[in-house]
């Protein structure tokens, strides 16, 4: 049982921090953003994290990091993506 708890907290405090950091990138840096622009961005990040979940969880993002699309992110340079995009 406090297994879980400290689980559950982590979770929620690390989501709280992802929110409060995303909503000062969002509102030019802002050191206090609006409550609103806080909840959207949860409300986004528990939307993804739902969305993952029911697709597979973790079987389906380790599948598809196998693939070899996923090797050509665009923030990534690599000089295999033009292969794959260009065969």
């Amino acid at each position: 049982m406090i297994t879980l708890m400290l689980i559950t907290t982590f979770f929620v405090t690390s989501a709280d921090s992802a929110t409060f950091v995303l909503g000062m990138q969002t509102s030019n840096g802002s050191l206090n953003p609006p409550n609103i622009v806080k909840v959207v961005w949860g409300f986004f990040l528990s939307a993804s994290a739902i969305v993952l979940m029911l697709s597979g969880g973790l079987d389906a993002m380790q599948t598809d990091a196998n693939s070899d699309y996923s090797q050509c992110v665009p923030s990534d340079f690599r000089p295999n993506c033009d292969v794959i995009l260009n065969p």
